[in-house]
């Protein structure tokens, strides 16, 4: 349990520290790490509204980033987590009077306008780089154009940019880049007789939500926290495709800068000759999961949800692939690591970095 919310958002100990030697094992950081500046932000406001509304019942539309140390701090505090798949309770759970919380990501466009109907108190935490996705598809929406997103087509991120679109065109969701290098194939050659009979559905990886699909201009935009040079990657790849058949792909890169950097920083670190990289972070974050992806491509890698996954004798894992969690016996893992690696999404609070650094440190 944080005692200071201090502890979440800043850290002087690690400021400035990018090899931390813990006995014989060097730890090495990224210059850039752990929450970016619109988690601040979201916590900040989700905080200042605890700190100033005791007497009023606070309800959270989904989490309010994706990491379970935070989520569960605010819970402590009180705050009422409506899960992300049945955001609708909030009209029998909460009154009029209660305060209504919109999460980092957003909220489908729908919900948002019978929420902002039916409550009065109402705190937006939704960050300006997802308005940034907004802005652009929308635009482009209404000048007859069909989105393309690459992302997660379940996250509320996207489904939120979703939202904002599907009544005015079709939305092609994109989630990996096998997916787009198929969508891009289809830009080439032409696309299967069947798409425009079918309404939303998934084929060959790619998710589609059907609306008057047209085949001659497209707007790609992205999930905020994919991988940044593969996201522009794929941008080539469809402007490429898309001129075979003298289509057109506008494009905007809404990777945030924050997430770029962290992307950067991350690689920098991974090309360093390291025995171990710990990727920390929410099983569920987009950015922690493409920072796993990109560490374990240079260096046997780890992902685990925070420091309580270091115990005694084992450590608690995640895998990325088969979506389940494992076991590795410590010893094992780490008597032989001297220069271990700690990358951080930009979910994960200051807090939890220190003490899985003691942790590892404890092993000397």
């Amino acid at each position: 349990m944080i005692n200071k919310f201090e502890n979440f958002v800043e850290s002087k100990l690690l400021r400035g520290n990018k090899e931390i030697i813990k006995g014989e094992i060097k730890i090495y950081l990224p210059e850039v790490f752990g929450f970016c500046g619109g988690v601040i932000s979201a916590l900040k406001k989700l905080e200042n509204t605890v700190n100033h509304c005791e007497d009023i019942k606070i309800h959270l539309l989904g989490k309010i980033i994706h990491n379970p140390t935070v989520n569960e701090y605010f819970m402590n505090r009180g705050v009422n987590i409506i899960s992300e798949t049945r955001l609708e309770d909030v009209f029998t759970e909460a009154s009029p009077k209660d305060i209504i919380v919109i999460p980092a990501f957003g909220i489908p466009l729908e919900i948002e306008y019978k929420v902002r109907k039916h409550f009065h108190n109402i705190v937006d935490t939704t960050c300006k780089n997802v308005r940034e996705v907004w802005d652009f598809i929308s635009t482009q929406a209404l000048q007859g154009a069909a989105v393309l997103l690459y992302g997660k087509p379940k996250h509320p991120e996207v489904q939120a940019s979703i939202s904002r679109v599907k009544k005015y065109t079709s939305v092609v969701v994109l989630p990996d880049f096998e997916a787009a290098r198929k969508f891009s194939s289809f830009l080439k050659n032409g696309f299967p007789a069947d798409i425009k009979m079918c309404g939303e559905f998934d084929s060959h990886g790619i998710h589609w939500i059907m609306n008057n699909f047209k085949t001659q201009k497209f707007a790609f935009a992205n999930q905020t926290t994919m991988l940044y040079d593969e996201t522009l990657e794929i941008a080539d790849m469809l402007k490429e495709a898309a001129k075979k058949n003298d289509m057109n792909v506008e494009c905007c890169n809404t990777v945030c800068k924050a997430t770029c950097l962290r992307q950067k920083k991350a690689y920098e670190l991974c090309k360093k000759k390291l025995d171990l990289i710990f990727v920390v972070g929410g099983y569920d974050s987009s950015n922690t999961n493409h920072l796993y992806k990109l560490a374990e491509s240079y260096v046997k890698s780890i992902y685990i949800k925070d420091d309580t996954a270091l115990g005694d004798e084992k450590i608690k894992c995640y895998s990325l692939h088969n979506n389940e969690e494992y076991y590795v016996k410590k010893e094992e893992l780490l008597k032989k690591c001297r220069k271990i690696g700690l990358l951080a999404g930009a979910s994960c609070p200051f807090s939890v970095i220190h003490k899985l650094i003691n942790k590892i440190g404890e092993n000397n």
